[in-house]
C-alpha cells in the first residue's frame, strides 16, 4: 500500500440493524409480537415495555423462536371483535444489547374466527388433571378463574370432579377429583360448554391417560425475568405453595437468612420471589451473581 502496487482495503462500517416488528390477534385476549430480528429476553419480556391506550397488558412471553412475543391483555380488558388498537413498543432491546428506538405499530385488529381445541391433557397429581387449551379460555358467570366442571367428565362419570381451576394465561385448566385417581387408565373427556372469549364453544374430545405415580421431588430447574427486586424460578413440573404466605421469608431468601423473600406467586411451574426494596428496608438482590435459596418444603408437586 505504502509503495503504491496495491489501494488500501477499506472496511466499510456496517450499517446498524434496524429492528422492526409487526402484530397480528387471532383471539379477544392476546397480541402476537413479530420481531425481525431475535431480541433480548429480559426486555422483550417486559410487560411495562409494551402499551395500548385504556388497556391493561398483564404478561408478555417471548417464544421459543426468539422473535415472537405473546401479550396478554387483563381478562376485563378482552376485546371485542373487529376491536382495532395500537401498540406502543419502548424498552425492548436486540440480542446485541442495542435499545431499540420506541416506535408504534397502528391499527392491530382483534378477530377470532377460530374455534378453540382441547390440545392435550395430562395427570400431573394424584387427584388432578391438566388440559391444554390452544387460546385463552374465558371463565364462567361465576368466577373468571374457573370452568364448569359439568364440561370434564372423566372415567364416564365415575370419578367426580371437585373443581376446575384456569391457569397460565387461562390456557389450562387443573381438573380437581374428590378422590385419588387408581393407578392405570382413566379417561377425561371434554364438552363444548367451555368457551373462548370470542364466545366458542371448545370442540368436544376425549383423551386416554395413564396414572402413574410420581415418587420424585420437584426441581428448580432454571430462571427467568431477575431483576434486583424479584426473580422468577422455573420448576420440572407443576407445583404449589406450601407455606403460609406470612412464612415465606423462612423459605425464600437471597445471599443469607437476612434477606427474605416478601411473597411469592405460584402458577403453574413457576415461582416468582419478590424482594422488599423500601429505601429503609432494603433486601432488593445484589448487582452481577445472586444466590437465591429454596429451604425444603416451601413448595409441592401435586403428588404431595
Amino acid at each position: 500500500v505504502e509503495a503504491g502496487y496495491m489501494d488500501p482495503i477499506v472496511t466499510p462500517t456496517p450499517e446498524p440493524v434496524v429492528l422492526t416488528a409487526e402484530a397480528y390477534a387471532d383471539n379477544l385476549l392476546q397480541l402476537y409480537v413479530v420481531f425481525s430480528a431475535e431480541v433480548d429476553r429480559e426486555s422483550a419480556e417486559d410487560k411495562d415495555n409494551y402499551s395500548i391506550e385504556k388497556v391493561k397488558i398483564a404478561g408478555a412471553a417471548l417464544q421459543d423462536d426468539g422473535v415472537t412475543v405473546v401479550l396478554t391483555l387483563a381478562y376485563d380488558d378482552a376485546r371485542k371483535q373487529q376491536d382495532v388498537v395500537d401498540l406502543t413498543v419502548d424498552g425492548v432491546k436486540a440480542l446485541d444489547g442495542t435499545a431499540i428506538d420506541e416506535f408504534t405499530i397502528e391499527d392491530i385488529e382483534f378477530i377470532d374466527t377460530t374455534i378453540p381445541t382441547a390440545l392435550d391433557a395430562d395427570v400431573i397429581g394424584k387427584d388432578t388433571i391438566k388440559v391444554t387449551f390452544s387460546e385463552p379460555m374465558k371463565g364462567d358467570k361465576n368466577s373468571k378463574d374457573v370452568l364448569s366442571k359439568k364440561d370434564f367428565v372423566v372415567n364416564g362419570g365415575k370419578s367426580y370432579v371437585r373443581s376446575v381451576k384456569l391457569q397460565n394465561n387461562y390456557t389450562e385448566a387443573l381438573v380437581e377429583m374428590y378422590s385419588d385417581l387408581k393407578e392405570g387408565d382413566l379417561t377425561i373427556q371434554i364438552k363444548s360448554g367451555s368457551e373462548d372469549f370470542a364466545g366458542f364453544g371448545v370442540i368436544g374430545k376425549t383423551f386416554d391417560l395413564e396414572v402413574v405415580p410420581d415418587e420424585d421431588a420437584p426441581e428448580v430447574i432454571g430462571y427467568e425475568k431477575a431483576s434486583r427486586t424479584e426473580v422468577t424460578l422455573i420448576w420440572n413440573e407443576d407445583i404449589k405453595q406450601n407455606c403460609k404466605d406470612e412464612d415465606v421469608g423462612e423459605y425464600f431468601y437471597h445471599t443469607n437468612s437476612k434477606n427474605p423473600a416478601e411473597e411469592i406467586e405460584v402458577e403453574g411451574n413457576k415461582v416468582t420471589v419478590k424482594f422488599k426494596y423500601e429505601d429503609d428496608d432494603d433486601y432488593r438482590l445484589p448487582n452481577g451473581t445472586a444466590y437465591v435459596y429454596v429451604m425444603k418444603e416451601a413448595v409441592k408437586d401435586y403428588w404431595d
